[in-house]
């Protein structure tokens, strides 16, 4: 089943790993929507879509993954361009959709644009005008995520501020998830472009990557979700223990 270099034989593994852990993730998430605090719920739920999304796409690229020669580029592309906005849009819902400025709809925008010309320059890139056209793909889509992030920085995590603590909390957290684990993905894509024959180490980082990134983010919210639960019990119990006891007559 396995062969090739070692590290050839630990992504082919890799794959299946992600598979799991992705497929692990979305079941975990979906018996557990229903345990977090109700606003938390929804958000658990598009965790459950994204593990899912991804979870079934790994299951087709470790077929077309063939060690040293063939990598599913183009399947990891049509995951990222589903799951990825969707791993957006999760800022909305744990804001409760109170967007009123379209911050959202500007990140999803900036992630098509960057999703899209990394897909264009590491599949096309060379047939469309040689190795520059792929450097200006790199430099449009690194723009993109920028643009994510400035929307991150700037407009969501300047609305979390309104908002409850765990909510506060999970938001910054995600905020990281998209600024330190996306980072992996322009730096394999430079690694590809410059030495192709590190082309099966950075599937392997891409799998791991995407796995920690993906269930890391259902992760957050299911914390959030359980720490806004038990502040509302507290609060519950703590309001009716100060309830005046009844004087009987």
């Amino acid at each position: 089943m396995f062969d090739g270099t070692p590290i050839q034989i630990l992504t082919q593994a890799s794959f299946y790993v992600s598979c799991i852990a992705l497929g692990a993730g979305a079941f975990f998430f979906f018996i557990e929507k229903d345990k977090v605090h109700p606003r938390y719920r929804l958000a658990l739920l598009l965790s459950t879509m994204i593990a899912g999304i991804a979870c079934v796409m790994y299951w087709f690229m470790s077929d077309k993954y063939i060690p040293g020669k063939t990598f599913p580029t183009e399947l990891r592309y049509i995951d990222w361009v589903i799951t990825t906005p969707l791993m957006l849009i999760k800022f909305a819902v744990l804001l409760n959709f109170r967007d009123r400025s379209g911050i959202i709809a500007r990140l999803v925008i900036w992630d098509f644009l960057m999703i899209v010309t990394g897909f264009l320059g590491e599949t096309m890139g060379f047939q469309l005008g040689g190795f520059q056209t792929r450097w200006v793909m790199f430099v449009i889509g690194c723009g993109g995520w920028l643009g994510v992030l400035t929307y991150l920085y700037t407009g969501i995590r300047k609305q979390a501020n309104l908002e409850d603590v765990e909510t506060r909390r999970a938001i910054i957290l995600l905020t990281k998830f998209v600024t330190f684990g996306w980072l992996i993905y322009p730096i394999g894509y430079v690694v590809r472009a410059v030495q192709p024959e590190y082309g099966d180490v950075c599937q392997f980082v891409y799998n791991v990557g995407d796995a920690i990134n993906k269930v890391g983010f259902g992760v957050v919210v299911y914390a959030a979700g359980l720490a806004a639960l038990n502040t509302a019990k507290t609060k519950v119990e703590s309001e009716a223990e100060t309830q005046p006891t009844p004087i009987a007559d």
